[in-house]
């Protein structure tokens, strides 16, 4: 119990430093002379980005995250079929159920996390990254049985074993995962390569969204 409220307790402080206006950005916010101005594009990355509004372009870069990190996510991932969990050995799920599962997670967690977290990064890198990869976290669990869901298919990830098994988000009760959101600090110890997979990518996320141009 302790653990579960440092966890949100420290969650609360860097959504409290996140969306604090650091010094940095106030002093952007203040009319300066008049200079040349110089190419930001950041590289082959935002380039694909040029011809998106810029304030869709943090989404736009998160979702094209999403893609490349899909095929790890999805091969790392391990999903069992949800209507199997009554047994010692449950049965894996299908290949379209784990990649589904795997693009259900990664994509509405970029299209939520880099909507919302592309202006904390601008002002603060370090808690910025934090909120974005914890809001992507928070949205990747419940979101991950939705496509296959949709497909027809039964999906559960986290399985848990207390006089009874079940899983922390499956198909086959989708509230599962708003109230497993309450222990988002444990998905590591679940699924620690998808995990470790969305920390790189909002790292690599923060650093090109502070160098895409304003305009």
């Amino acid at each position: 119990m302790l653990f579960l409220i440092a966890a949100w307790g420290l969650l609360a402080v860097i959504v409290g430093v996140a969306v604090w206006p650091s010094a940095r950005h106030v002093s952007e916010t203040v009319p300066a002379k008049s200079e040349p101005t110089v190419s930001a594009s950041g590289g082959a990355m935002p380039a694909l980005v040029r011809w998106v509004p810029s304030r869709y372009r943090p989404t736009a870069l998160a979702l094209i995250l999403a893609l490349v990190s899909l095929p790890l996510v999805a091969l790392t991932l391990a999903p069992t079929s949800a209507a199997d969990y009554m047994f010692d050995q449950p049965i894996p799920a299908t290949a379209l159920g784990q990649w589904s599962a795997a693009a259900s997670a990664a994509f509405i967690s970029a299209l939520v996390a880099g909507r919302f977290g592309g202006k904390v990064v601008r002002r603060h890198a370090i808690a910025g990254a934090c909120l974005t990869f914890v809001i992507a976290l928070l949205v990747a669990i419940p979101a991950l049985p939705l496509f296959p869901a949709m497909l027809g298919e039964n999906v559960g990830v986290g399985r848990v074993c207390l006089d009874g098994c079940w899983a922390l988000t499956a198909t086959n009760n989708l509230g599962y995962g708003l109230f497993s959101d309450v222990f988002f600090m444990l998905a590591p110890l679940y699924e620690p390569v998808p995990v470790l997979t969305l920390a790189v990518g909002v790292g690599v996320w923060t650093y090109l969204v502070r160098r895409l141009p304003d305009a």
